[in-house]
């Protein structure tokens, strides 16, 4: 029962990683996507270390949840178990995600939207998702570009940063007749 409460838990967790897509904001608040979908977790691995709280997921992660997806090459999973229930509690138990770390060739998709980079964390008890090295972000034709994407759920404010060398390169198409 233990195993199936951190499953789900893991499970939920992950409809709120695949938001990373929805950057811009507006696009994240309009999103419509139904988080009681399942989802499912393809991997060559998984190893749970229980003694530091983590699940991780490796090779060829991809993670799915209706028409969101997620993959990289590997995805750890932090939760905490015991307290009040909170964000991305699993049903029936007190086992909660905490933060999500994914790492290498991280692509997050929905329909209409994309999001690329090397890595990405969501800190679900800051309310926190940052997206790093080589960002790519697109809705539809409109496409940005920089080294760091960060949302923050709290205020929704979002920001693309580039670093030292390099600008912020954004195109943004109107909208056609």
């Amino acid at each position: 029962m233990r195993r199936r409460i951190l499953a789900w838990s893991i499970l939920l967790a992950l409809a709120a990683v695949l938001g990373f897509a929805a950057l811009p904001q507006p696009a994240l608040a309009q999103s419509g996507h139904d988080s009681a979908q399942p989802v499912q977790i393809n991997a060559d691995s998984l190893e749970v270390q229980q003694d530091k709280k983590v699940a991780i997921f490796k090779g060829n992660v991809d993670a799915t949840q209706g028409d969101l997806r997620l993959k990289s090459d590997l995805l750890r999973v932090y939760y905490s178990e015991g307290g009040q229930k909170k964000a991305g509690a699993g049903p029936g138990g007190n086992t909660s995600i905490t933060r999500l770390e994914a790492e290498g060739h991280v692509f997050v998709s929905r329909p209409e939207q994309t999001g690329r980079g090397e890595r990405g964390v969501y800190d679900l008890e800051k309310r926190t998702i940052v997206l790093e090295g080589n960002v790519v972000l697109t809705d539809r034709e409109n496409v940005v570009k920089g080294t760091r994407a960060t949302m923050d759920l709290n205020t929704r404010q979002s920001t693309v940063q580039s670093g030292p060398a390099g600008r912020v390169q954004g195109v943004f198409q109107p909208k056609s007749q």
